[in-house]
């Protein structure tokens, strides 16, 4: 038998057992994306599916780390952002208003985000916290950076007793080529789906209920 035969990931994905984690809702970073209107295509579904479904959500953005043997007053993050950018598509007439449809997806006033220095969130105490309160067992994971803080946060997943889901189209970064390198890393280690037959599970999902 092989052994894929019997795994079926729409067992891991019931509702009232995800936890959705977006990750680095910023606009910034969003306006620099290569892919931005597939994401707001999926934030769509994805939003309007966690208010039908009452899923709970975490926000979650990375904040200034401390990189061992470089100096208070060199911004080695500043520099590999840089560098990174380098990769970003080339702009568009249409920018402005995919950002202004991205931005109804933000965190609201009243949403607390976690900011953290680590690009494992796992290793934050208050995302640690946040999930433990929360009592669930599978994790999806949206949002940026695809092959920096997605990826090493849904690796660990395993480690902390998570079953870790990256819905792929609603995830990205800037250079497109990475993106789906990174993606084909991921997706070695944990579930990867697209929006469209993540919808079709939970469809069937509360049909059964």
């Amino acid at each position: 038998m092989h052994p894929d035969s019997t795994f079926n990931v729409a067992n891991f994905l019931e509702p009232k057992d995800s936890i959705i984690v977006h990750v680095n809702m910023k606009s910034d970073i969003f306006s620099n994306i290569f892919s931005k209107f597939e994401i707001n295509n999926a934030f769509s579904y994805i939003k309007e599916a966690q208010k039908i479904l009452h899923l709970p959500e975490i926000y979650a953005g990375n904040g200034k780390r401390d990189v061992a043997g470089i100096t208070d007053d060199t911004d080695y993050q500043g520099i590999k952002e840089k560098r990174r950018l380098g990769k970003a598509a080339a702009k568009s007439t249409l920018d402005g208003k995919l950002l202004d449809d991205f931005v109804k997806f933000m965190p609201d006033a009243n949403e607390k985000e976690i900011i953290t220095g680590k690009g494992d969130l796992f290793l934050d105490a208050e995302f640690r916290k946040r999930l433990d309160d929360l009592n669930r067992n599978t994790i999806l994971f949206t949002g940026f950076f695809t092959e920096i803080q997605i990826l090493r946060t849904a690796f660990s997943c395993a480690d902390y007793g998570y079953f870790g889901v990256v819905v792929s189209d609603a995830t990205s970064t800037y250079s497109e080529r990475i993106y789906y390198e990174a993606l084909d890393v991921i997706s070695q280690a944990v579930e990867v789906v697209d929006t469209r037959d993540l919808m079709r599970i939970w469809v069937q999902s509360t049909s059964h209920t």
